[in-house]
């Protein structure tokens, strides 16, 4: 299956959308308030940086776009564990 603009487009939607109904359920927390709000942040700013890189017309730009798109889900995957997990089950030495 060749993976389309539009398709990869609807894909970081979907995530996005799913992201957010997911936190909707994590417990009201100073701690958890502040995990969320950065994950909703990172998740929206994956498909706006993708949007973004597929509107350039340079392939110098795009590419440094997606670099940032990159970086952007390496550092949302960092933040995921914390809220994946309950406290109890984290392996913190």
């Amino acid at each position: 299956m060749m993976i389309t603009h539009e398709l990869l487009k609807a894909r970081t939607k979907k995530f996005a959308i799913e992201v957010i109904l997911s936190v909707e359920d994590l417990p009201y927390k100073t701690s958890t308030n502040i995990i969320t709000k950065q994950l909703i942040r990172a998740v929206t700013s994956v498909g706006a940086i993708y949007r973004s890189a597929c509107r350039q017309d340079q392939k110098l730009t795009l590419f440094l776009k997606l670099q940032s798109l990159k970086k952007k889900l390496k550092n949302l995957l960092l933040s995921l564990p914390p809220v994946a997990k309950p406290p109890n089950q984290l392996n913190i030495k």
